[in-house]
């Protein structure tokens, strides 16, 4: 997962850097935009997703890894944990 929020993170940097990356065409609909523009401006929205969502699910291993707790893998062998810490 941190391999996940470094690439998005990285990604949405990279884009952000783009002169193609500007306040009209970010509130623009897709049906307005077309080419390279379009698909820089759902790039950066997806990394931005990606980026939200990873950070989220690493917080959430973050308070499992201080409380020193074990996660039950559902589909797993019977008796094996998965371990955060």
């Amino acid at each position: 997962m941190m391999l996940v929020a470094i690439g998005s993170l990285t990604a949405m940097l990279l884009l952000s850097l783009s002169s193609l990356i500007n306040n009209d065409n970010m509130v623009a609909s897709m049906f307005e935009l077309q080419g390279w523009t379009l698909l820089l401006v759902q790039a950066i929205l997806l990394a931005s997703a990606a980026v939200g969502a990873s950070f989220a699910a690493l917080f959430k291993a973050n308070s499992f890894v201080t409380a020193g707790c074990t996660i039950r893998v559902t589909k797993a062998p019977i008796g094996s944990d998965l371990w955060l810490a």
